[in-house]
């Protein structure tokens, strides 16, 4: 549109020697005057045009400028399609690649059906979770930034999927400088896929770890066999923060998942390294156990609607008890 504007204005500078007057076009309408510009600008992007050819010498001088600016637009998106459709066959070939040795792999060790297809689509969701979420550790310049900014950096990541727990949301507000250091060390990312099991009936794992749902859909069935969806914002095995903990159901992903996982051991280690003036972990940790014992809450791996209250009016509680240091993990 702006190039057939300047073309028609450049005709209308010379009346006695322009396209305009020796195509026949000063008796036309306005409209078709701006169809004939537009039809001559559009031409111009592939090649130019015989039906209307510059007159004057404004008009070769402007229609020259045009050729040369189209020329350079079109060199510039071949390439930019050229260098797409490269890096798409290259990642695509690359990925094809690791698929079949995948397959080769497991058709060497005489794998069943069943499990083939899980495991293919695990690693076809891993691979493109990694095309659209870049991992830390491909990121080389993420690598040579100083603790202090990649300790921010991974609290601006963590902190809004743990912003929708009570606690977390409190602890966040009160003690950043301490949920920096969560953030930075006991903080990782896992990804899960439709049908995958995160945890079974009676496990008491070596490593005990909290699970935040960042994207997808987590299912959890208890020992009763009562089910109960975990959405993105919710959370699963808060106890293992507290206290020993033995899972009491199962947890599977419903969906492709993406968590946020919470190391126990090195949250208990960082906090208690830090002096508490106000907000406390360990008296909150104390009310949520004695909750525990006493049945305020259900005895269960997931919260229920009934037990976030109550998680809320402990954090008031903690909020307003006096300094201690962090105490021994009691037992529920």
């Amino acid at each position: 549109h702006f190039l057939g504007c300047l073309w028609y204005r450049v005709g209308q500078s010379d009346p006695a020697a322009s396209w305009i007057s020796r195509y026949g076009y000063d008796d036309v309408g306005v409209d078709r005057q701006y169809l004939m510009s537009l039809r001559w600008a559009f031409s111009q992007f592939s090649g130019g045009m015989d039906e209307i050819q510059p007159t004057g010498l404004m008009e070769n001088l402007f229609a020259a400028f045009v050729f040369l600016f189209a020329f350079w637009c079109g060199a510039v998106f071949v390439s930019l399609i050229t260098s797409v459709m490269t890096k798409f066959f290259i990642e695509g070939t690359h990925n094809n690649a690791k698929l079949s040795d995948l397959r080769n792999y497991l058709d060497q060790h005489k794998i069943s059906k069943n499990l083939v297809l899980r495991l293919i689509r695990n690693a076809q969701h891993a691979l493109w979770e990694r095309e659209r979420r870049t991992p830390e550790d491909d990121v080389e310049l993420v690598k040579v930034l100083s603790e202090p900014l990649r300790a921010e950096l991974r609290f601006e990541i963590y902190s809004p999927g743990l912003g929708g727990h009570p606690f977390f949301s409190r602890y966040i507000a009160e003690n950043p400088h301490v949920m920096k250091h969560v953030c930075h060390h006991a903080m990782s990312m896992g990804i899960v896929s439709s049908g995958d099991t995160v945890f079974e009936p009676g496990e008491t794992p070596e490593n005990p770890r909290m699970y935040f749902v960042n994207h997808g859909r987590l299912s959890y069935t208890n020992a009763s066999g009562g089910e109960q969806a975990i959405s993105p914002g919710g959370w699963a095995c808060e106890a293992v923060l507290w206290t020993h903990w033995t899972t009491l159901g199962t947890l599977e992903a419903a969906q492709d998942t993406r968590l946020y996982i919470l190391d126990a051991v090195k949250f208990q280690s960082i906090a208690s390294s830090f002096e508490h003036t106000e907000f406390n972990p360990a008296e909150y940790a104390e009310d949520f156990v004695d909750s525990l014992n006493d049945g305020d809450i259900e005895i269960s791996d997931l919260p229920d609607a009934a037990e976030v209250p109550h998680i809320s009016a402990s954090i008031r509680h903690t909020f307003r008890a006096s300094t201690a240091p962090w105490v021994t993990m009691p037992t529920a």
